[in-house]
């Protein structure tokens, strides 16, 4: 994958979408694995399940870059 990937970036994982929120070698990303993306996939779940209990504590999940995907650029609305 592009070396290029920044912080908001939206990517697809598996047929998701996510956008990335921290990378591995940067200053206060320390927990971020080396060649491993930091995403959010707009939940808790992956998997789309509703958000309860939990809502204000958002899942982030570290994943090799390689299995990413670019998407398009988001459309932007008003």
């Amino acid at each position: 994958m592009e070396s290029n990937i920044q912080v908001g970036d939206f990517l697809e994982f598996d047929g998701l979408l996510c956008i990335v929120v921290a990378l591995a070698g940067r200053y206060g990303d320390e927990d971020i694995p080396e060649e491993h993306i930091a995403v959010w996939f707009g939940g808790n779940d992956p998997a789309g399940k509703p958000v309860e209990e939990e809502r204000f504590k958002p899942a982030i999940w570290t994943i090799p870059q390689e299995y990413f995907k670019k998407t398009p650029r988001p459309e932007v609305l008003h």
